[in-house]
């Protein structure tokens, strides 16, 4: 169960990236900049929940 989930935690950084220049990709401009603090504030939910 450990390694599954470092294995998925390798691949969360990579498409957290990805999903910043998605949201840019996508979405109007007046939506984006708001759709990439959604996406910010989820990464930082995610970086302190994993580390308790």
């Amino acid at each position: 169960m450990m390694l599954i989930g470092r294995s998925i935690a390798g691949f969360y950084g990579p498409i957290g990236a990805l999903t910043y220049a998605t949201v840019r990709e996508v979405l109007p401009p007046k939506q984006a900049g708001t759709a990439s603090s959604i996406v910010g504030s989820g990464v930082a939910f995610v970086a302190i929940g994993g580390r308790s």
